[in-house]
């Protein structure tokens, strides 16, 4: 049994100096050699549904994965005042799910998609000089998401109001806690469908 994550710089762990992010924690709680089970991480710091596009092939090529997650979104629905639009549009967010879907689809069946999360607009914005994270915007796409799931038949993992601000160590990263919250809902719903 094989799970790859694809995503941006919150399954690849920033912030979590204990055990560092919820994907090592899900590898570390699944991963059984009698088993066969394994857990692989190709989440990217800055990644957006393009950049995963990219990559998403040739690392199930390598990998060979029964199970594929996706969590991203977060930095696609970055707002930027000066050019009045979000980094990704969401005709385009929506395409690149249904890509990102597609490529999956040619390796498992088994395609989970997890939600976005709330952030602390007080504290992340100016994330850099002309990008801001927004919480109706992560909505949006969130929303996107999840219809996107709807539509395709496939899992979808809420997370939006998961990890609350008191969590989050920079105002959109999760801390150890957070991690530990997020790593336990993913653990729980994988054994509920039966996944590992």
């Amino acid at each position: 049994m094989r799970i790859v994550v694809f995503g941006d710089s919150i399954p690849a762990g920033f912030y979590d100096y204990e055990r560092g992010g919820w994907v090592m924690r899900l590898r570390t709680a699944v991963m059984d050699p009698k088993k066969n089970i394994q857990v692989y991480d190709r989440s990217v710091s800055g990644d957006t549904t393009i950049d995963v596009l990219e990559r998403v092939e040739r690392d199930c090529k390598s990998i060979e994965p029964d199970i594929v997650i996706f969590q991203i979104g977060s930095n696609d629905a970055i707002y930027a005042p000066s050019k009045k639009k979000t980094w990704t549009s969401t005709k385009e967010f929506r395409n690149n799910l249904s890509k990102l879907i597609n490529v999956a689809r040619k390796f498992t069946s088994k395609v989970i998609f997890t939600g976005l999360f709330l952030v602390d607009e007080k504290v992340a914005n100016p994330w850099y000089d002309d990008e801001y994270y927004y919480n109706k915007y992560g909505q949006q796409y969130d929303e996107i998401i999840q219809n996107v799931c709807k539509k395709e038949n496939l899992r979808f993992i809420p997370m939006f109001d998961l990890v609350s601000v008191k969590l989050l160590e920079d105002g959109v990263h999760p801390n150890a806690k957070g991690h530990q919250k997020i790593f336990e809902v993913v653990r729980d719903y994988l054994k509920k469908e039966k996944l590992i």
